[in-house]
């Protein structure tokens, strides 16, 4: 990763005489004074500046207070600051934040990169924020019940409310009405789980071919104009219609949660043989990614010998000039439809009650106690006594 700084006047009506870009790599490599030149080059008689931090690596507490302390210097404390981050170094990130004098004119955006490792490390803990914090939807979406109804109470925590809620409200709704409960679905693998949702999108959700349009072709690729209710997965879910983002957004909601507890995610490529941007969704399990089209009913199969290419896994729309989070799925593992076949009929028998339920999760034997033989301790050996008698 490179340094970068990026210096732009300020939007009119904005306020800020100038916007700052700049990432970590460039705070640890030039002085504040380096820094402070560049900001004077756009900044107008000390007046506010915007400034937006990307932070790509994860560092102790000392150095995170450095770099916040070197920009306040280079900086001033007339200015608002954006902070891009990860999860894995939130905790000690807010303790920096802390101590930092313009901690109440920082925000800081937490993005959707490997959200549920995260997670499960313990790295999100909510208690130690100390400053206003924007979360990405997947993580709002992943928080366990109690930690969202804390966030929601908490108004340093910057997300649409009303979304989340309407998030969470379909995700009870629809594996309610798959009629999987809270102890199966601890049990059911991703492949399962990805099985039962795009059974219930297939046969609840149509393609809206009223929700687009083409309207030209760049680089022999057709462009479209999308209706917002098609796109989104929220809106597809309440008027059951949606064009392939939407269905994939809804698929993505209804897998990775806090209650699906599923490591899906959307993919946007291209699908060669219509010339058209397309968007799917790509499961991870066991180190394997396993490509699935809504639109198209492939499921588990190798998308690249159908022509889906630019495999292209990104970060939410506000993160995405974090290019070092985006990656391509160049191999899908395939799941053949003998076993998907095999593997859906059990998993609906067992919903039905016609089948023992699935056996309990295999795991390791706990190692044998150690059998220590504890030889006795050899006898203290005293002095002998000595005694001193005079001679008379």
């Amino acid at each position: 990763m490179e340094e970068m700084i990026r210096m732009s006047p300020g939007l009119p009506r904005s306020g800020y005489s100038a916007n700052v870009e700049v990432n970590d790599m460039a705070l640890q490599t030039f002085s504040a004074d380096e820094i402070k030149t560049e900001c004077n080059k756009r900044r107008k008689n000390n007046n506010p500046v915007h400034v937006s931090l990307s932070i790509n690596n994860v560092f102790c507490l000392e150095t995170y207070y450095e770099l916040l302390k070197k920009l306040e210097v280079a900086i001033g404390e007339n200015v608002k600051l954006d902070i891009y981050a990860s999860g894995e170094g939130f905790n000690t990130l807010m303790d920096a934040i802390s101590y930092s004098s313009i901690k109440d004119k920082i925000i800081v955006h937490i993005d959707d990169y490997d959200v549920r490792r995260y997670i499960d490390l313990g790295c999100i803990d909510l208690t130690k924020t100390s400053c206003k914090c924007k979360f990405s939807r997947k993580y709002i979406r992943n928080f366990e019940q109690k930690d969202f109804n804390k966030i929601c109470m908490d108004d340093r925590f910057i997300f649409d409310r009303n979304k989340a809620m309407e998030e969470r409200k379909i995700i009870s709704e629809v594996w309610r009405t798959i009629g999987v409960d809270d102890k199966l679905v601890n049990r059911l693998s991703g492949i399962a789980k990805t099985i039962l949702i795009t059974d219930y999108i297939n046969n609840n959700i149509s393609y809206a071919h009223d929700g687009h349009r083409i309207i030209g072709t760049h680089n022999g690729i057709n462009q479209h104009y999308v209706e917002e209710w098609a796109k989104d997965g929220v809106l597809t879910y309440k008027r059951k219609r949606g064009v392939c983002s939407g269905q994939a957004e809804l698929a993505e909601i209804l897998l990775n949660n806090y209650y699906a507890k599923t490591n899906c995610f959307i993919v946007s490529g291209v699908y060669r043989p219509l010339r058209d941007k397309h968007m799917w969704i790509a499961l991870k399990e066991q180190d394997q990614s396993y490509g699935i089209c809504l639109t198209m009913r492939r499921r588990f199969v190798d998308l690249n010998k159908f022509g889906y290419e630019d495999h292209e896994v990104t970060l939410e729309y506000e993160h995405q000039n974090r290019n070092d989070y985006k990656y391509n799925i160049d191999r899908y593992a395939e799941f053949s439809d003998e076993k998907c076949k095999s593997l859906r009929m059990r998993v609906y028998q067992i919903l039905a009650g016609d089948e023992t339920p699935l056996p309990p999760r295999r795991l390791p034997r706990p190692l044998p106690k150690r059998k220590i033989k504890e030889t006795p301790l050899p006898p203290r050996r005293l002095p002998k006594r000595v005694n001193n008698i005079e001679n008379k």
